[in-house]
C-alpha cells in the first residue's frame, strides 16, 4: 500500500508529464494567446508555473538541508527572473524547472516522506508531506496537502476545432 506521499508524488508526475506533452507541441504564436487565465497568455502562465516549481524547489531543499525557508525576496527574485525571461524560455524553463521539482520529490526515500515538513512561507505552519490533516479518517476525502488536478490543456479562444487547447486554470475532479 503506498502512502499519502507517494501518492502525491505520483499525482504531481502524472500532472508533469501530461502538461510537458502539450507544451512540447506548442508553437511562438500559441504562447502568446490568451489562456484559461483571465488576462494571462500561455507563455504566461506557464512563467507562473515554472517560478513556483523553482520556489517549491528551494523550499524541499531547505527543509532537506534545515535551512532557513526561503524569504519574500527571494521569491520576488525568482519572480524578476521569469517575468524578464522571453515567451519560449516560460516554455522551456517551466519543462526544466517542474521536472527538477517531481525529481526532487521522487527522490526522497520512505523515512523522508513520512516525517518531512517544508515550510511553504504562505501557510501558518510547515506542510507534512506524508500526514494527512487531523480529522480526515477517509483516504478518499480531497484534503489540503493533496494536489488539485488540473487540465494540462490551455484555452487559446477559439473552442471550435480541435487544438492542443484546453485550460490550465480549471480544476478537474481527483481521479
Amino acid at each position: 500500500m503506498s502512502s499519502t506521499a507517494d501518492q502525491i508524488i505520483t499525482a504531481l508526475r502524472a500532472g508533469h508529464e501530461e502538461l510537458a506533452a502539450l507544451v512540447r507541441d506548442l508553437k511562438e504564436d500559441d504562447l502568446l494567446r490568451p489562456s484559461g487565465a483571465s488576462e494571462w497568455q500561455v507563455s504566461q502562465v506557464l512563467s507562473h508555473l515554472g517560478s513556483g516549481a523553482e520556489i517549491n524547489l528551494a523550499a524541499l531543499t531547505a527543509a532537506r538541508t534545515g535551512a532557513p525557508a526561503p524569504d519574500d525576496d527571494f521569491n520576488r527574485g525568482v519572480w524578476q527572473h521569469w517575468d524578464a525571461l522571453p515567451p519560449a524560455e516560460h516554455a522551456a524553463g517551466f519543462l526544466a524547472a517542474n521536472e527538477r521539482l517531481v525529481e526532487a520529490y521522487e527522490s526522497l526515500d520512505a523515512g523522508t516522506r513520512a516525517s518531512l515538513r517544508i515550510d511553504l512561507g504562505f501557510l501558518p505552519e510547515p506542510a507534512a508531506t506524508g500526514r494527512r490533516p487531523e480529522g480526515r479518517a477517509s483516504t478518499r476525502s480531497p484534503t489540503r496537502t493533496q494536489p488539485r488536478r488540473y487540465s494540462s490543456q490551455v484555452t487559446f479562444g477559439d473552442t471550435t476545432g480541435p487544438s492542443s487547447a484546453a485550460r490550465l486554470a480549471r480544476p478537474l475532479r481527483p481521479r
